[in-house]
């Protein structure tokens, strides 16, 4: 029953009326004086829920105006921009980083919203994010990059865009997972339409010279190792 479940996350009306992009319902309720950082039992606010959702951006810049928080997270450590990336909606990505939402913020399981648009399949949020100067070549999970991401998901359209926006398709993972190029990850893992993909576009299965992944640690100060992204739905 869809009223026991929204009782039982402790859904507040502000919280249905972002998540709805309803504009009129949101500046109602804030008017009224409603929490506008308020979490639910998963730790989803008002933002967040307003960041994934078509149209969202007047209930998004209404937010921001009476205070809501760019940095909260939900239990995940996923924040606004991470749903937004998740979800395309452009728009709403270009809104939060306008408002100077964190571009390489990392949620829990380590994912920036980089990996997030490379494993939800949004090539248009990359491509938002690479226009404020995301770095694509961070890495996250046992030192995956997007690019890594991308062969995990066996999607060759999310590798062809991180390689048209000048993604590093040679760089290697962390030790996590065997310093392994995207190439050599994709055969050995057999994803073949990756594979395929990165061998027409010139990549290397070994990279000459040793790991290349320590320069992008050392730009980034971030440690590969800490956390393991799980593959499922932000919520």
């Amino acid at each position: 029953d869809e009223s026991f479940s929204l009782v039982s996350l402790r859904r507040t009306p502000l919280l249905a009326a972002a998540e709805a992009g309803h504009v009129e319902a949101t500046r109602r309720l804030l008017d009224a004086k409603a929490d506008v950082n308020y979490q639910d039992a998963s730790g989803f606010h008002a933002l967040y829920l307003a960041a994934g959702a078509s149209g969202g951006q007047e209930a998004l810049k209404l937010l921001l105006e009476h205070g809501a928080d760019l940095q909260l997270v939900n239990r995940s450590g996923y924040t606004a921009l991470h749903n937004a990336c998740g979800c395309g909606q452009t728009d709403n990505i270009r809104l939060l980083l306008e408002a100077k939402g964190d571009l390489n913020v990392k949620s829990c399981s380590g994912a920036a919203p980089v990996h997030v648009a490379a494993i939800s399949n949004r090539p248009e949020s990359l491509e938002v994010l690479m226009r404020f100067k995301a770095n694509l070549d961070m890495p996250a999970v046992g030192g995956n990059t997007a690019v890594h991401e991308g062969v995990m998901q066996n999607n060759p359209d999310i590798i062809q865009k991180l390689f048209e926006l000048q993604a590093d398709i040679n760089i290697e993972s962390g030790p996590d997972n065997q310093l392994a190029t995207p190439l050599k990850m994709a055969l050995e893992r057999k994803k073949k339409k990756a594979a395929k993909l990165l061998k027409d576009l010139g990549a290397s299965e070994q990279v000459p010279g040793g790991n290349n992944l320590m320069q992008v640690l050392d730009k980034s100060k971030t440690s590969t190792g800490e956390f393991r992204l799980r593959r499922r739905p932000l919520r």
